[in-house]
């Protein structure tokens, strides 16, 4: 981890971020750059799925750091960190467990990665009565994402950045997105939901409507969370009145 830290301290020092930051709004950074720079692999680098996981570096001066094209990067004072609503207190709903399909039974015992629970909650109906009705799962894995937006003042053009997909489902009336996590993190990145879901929007065009959501797997307890998020203008948020909470039985 002190190597990641150090990596990013020659980066602002090298680039002079903090100043080119505070005079121009933003800058604007190259895979090529970061690895001549440090040595390190850029994709290890940009690795900041929550706030938490940023180099000391840049909490300290507020600068957060979004994908614009395929190995660019641009660097700005905005905030790309949507805080976790706390749902702890809200009660979590049973699902009686799917019998009979044994490598469900046999395998999910200790859900040990992301994908696993996401297909837990799938093949035991809780993302069909999450939705509102019942999905199949349609779109996995990594796919390329170009279109604009706005988060603060700074616009971000994105141009065929990677997008990795835990999970789209589609049904009737709509198409389902969803972030897999089963981390303890406060907070997460637009890239991981904002990013999926224009991808998909633009390639749907108004077909069908297209929805966002995180789920987050408590290992400890075994109770999957869903938060949807929401756009209004340049504001994104989970809208807590929509968080649901799931558990099997």
């Amino acid at each position: 981890m002190a190597k990641f830290h150090n990596a990013w301290e020659c980066v602002f020092y090298e680039l002079d971020i903090v100043n080119k930051v505070n005079t121009y709004g933003y800058l604007d950074v190259t895979a090529a750059t970061l690895k001549q720079l440090t040595g390190e692999e850029p994709r290890v680098l940009a690795k900041m799925d929550s706030k938490k996981q940023q180099p000391v570096i840049m909490r300290i001066n507020n600068i957060s750091m979004l994908a614009i094209d395929n190995g660019m990067y641009r660097l700005t004072k905005e905030n790309p960190f949507i805080p976790i609503p706390d749902i702890s207190s809200m009660r979590a709903y049973p699902i009686k467990k799917m019998e009979g399909l044994l490598t469900l039974d046999r395998f999910s015992k200790g859900v040990k990665t992301e994908t696993m629970a996401l297909d837990l909650a799938h093949y035991n109906s809780i993302l069909d009565d999450c939705f509102g009705e019942k999905v199949a799962l349609t779109l996995r894995n990594k796919r390329r994402a170009s279109f604009k937006f706005k988060l603060g003042k700074t616009t971000f053009p994105v141009n065929k950045v990677q997008v990795e997909i835990d999970g789209c489902y589609e049904g009737a009336r709509g198409i389902h997105v969803v972030e897999a996590k089963n981390s303890d993190d406060n907070d997460a990145t637009i890239r991981q939901l904002l990013y999926a879901k224009r991808m998909l929007t633009e390639v749907i065009r108004g077909d069908k409507p297209v929805y966002a959501w995180l789920m987050v797997y408590d290992r400890k307890t075994g109770i999957f969370n869903f938060y949807k998020f929401l756009e209004s203008g340049n504001r994104y948020y989970f809208d807590i009145n929509q968080s649901k909470r799931y558990v099997l039985k």
